[in-house]
C-alpha cells in the first residue's frame, strides 16, 4: 500500500468509529461525547502549543470564550448566518491570540504560565463587566444549526455534525507536527538555543503555534455556543482552562491523539 494512503487510515477509522458511535450509542453516551468532542478540538491546539512548542498556557478558556462570544453577537445580535459567523469567530481569536502573544511570548516557563492565567482572568472579568456580552447573564436565544437541510438540535444530530470536523482538525494538526515547521518546533522545545544557532527564527515559531491553538479554541467555542444555545462567563472561568490543560497531559503530550483521548476520559 502506497506509504502516504497507510497514513491515511487512523484518520478513516477515527471517522467510522465517531459516526457508528454517534448513530447507535444511547442519547446519555453521546450527550457526553458531544462536549469530548468540543472540548476535543481546543485540547488539540493546546497539545500543539504545550507538546509541540513547549509553551504552558494556564487560560486557553480565553480562547474559547472569545470565539464563544463572537460568535453569539454576530448571530444573536447582528443577525448573521451562523455558518458565515463561525470563520470570524475564530479569527477573532487568532488575533486576540496575536496581540496578547506578541508581549507574553516572550516570558518563559512559570511566568508565561502565570501571564496566560492573567489573561484568562482579565477576559472573564471583560465579558462579565460589558452589557454588549449581556454582563453576568450573558447572550441567550442562539439559533440550533442549520445546515444541508437538517437543523442540528439533538445530541446525535450535533455529533454527527461535529466528527468531520474534529477528525479534519486532528489531520490538519497531525501534519503540522510532521511538517518541517513541526520539526522546527520540536528543536526548539529540546534547545532552543541550538534552534537559534540553526537559524531558527524561535519567537515567531512559538506565536504562530500560539495563534493556531486559539483557532482551534475559537472554533471550539463557536460550537459551544451553539450547543448550549447561551454563552455566559463560565465559559472563560478557570475551570476549564484547567480541566483542557488535564485532558492534553492524561492523553500524552507527546502527541495530538492523546489530546482526543484524554477529552474522552476527562
Amino acid at each position: 500500500m502506497n506509504p502516504l494512503l497507510r497514513r491515511q487510515l487512523p484518520f478513516v477509522g477515527l471517522l467510522v468509529a465517531l459516526m457508528l458511535f454517534g448513530g447507535f450509542a444511547p442519547t446519555s453516551m453521546v450527550d457526553v461525547g458531544v462536549y469530548a468532542l468540543m472540548y476535543g478540538l481546543a485540547a488539540i491546539g493546546l497539545s500543539l502549543l504545550m507538546g509541540l512548542a513547549g509553551q504552558v498556557s494556564l487560560g486557553h478558556a480565553a480562547f474559547i470564550a472569545v470565539g464563544a462570544y463572537t460568535q453569539a453577537i454576530l448571530v444573536a445580535k447582528a443577525g448573521w448566518n451562523p455558518l458565515l459567523a463561525m470563520p470570524v469567530a475564530v479569527l477573532a481569536s487568532m488575533l486576540v491570540a496575536l496581540l496578547v502573544g506578541l508581549p507574553l511570548l516572550r516570558l518563559r516557563g512559570h511566568f508565561l504560565a502565570l501571564a496566560t492565567l492573567g489573561l484568562g482572568i482579565i477576559v472573564g472579568v471583560f465579558v462579565t463587566e460589558q452589557d454588549f456580552t449581556g454582563a453576568t447573564s450573558g447572550i441567550y436565544g442562539l439559533p440550533n444549526l442549520e445546515f444541508g437541510g437538517r437543523v442540528y438540535d439533538s445530541s446525535q444530530e450535533y455529533f454527527l455534525l461535529l466528527t468531520p470536523v474534529i477528525v479534519i482538525g486532528l489531520w490538519l494538526a497531525s501534519n503540522l507536527v510532521h511538517s518541517r515547521t513541526g520539526r522546527a518546533l520540536s528543536a526548539v522545545n529540546d534547545s532552543e538555543v541550538a534552534a537559534e544557532c540553526l537559524g531558527v527564527d524561535t519567537f515567531a515559531l512559538r506565536l504562530r503555534v500560539f495563534v493556531v491553538s486559539a483557532a482551534y479554541a475559537g472554533l471550539a467555542g463557536s460550537f459551544y455556543a451553539h450547543w448550549l444555545t447561551i454563552v455566559n462567563p463560565s465559559v472563560a472561568h478557570f475551570e476549564l482552562s484547567v480541566k483542557i490543560l488535564l485532558m492534553v497531559v492524561l492523553g500524552g503530550l507527546g502527541t495530538v491523539w492523546g489530546a482526543l483521548i484524554g477529552a474522552v476520559a476527562v
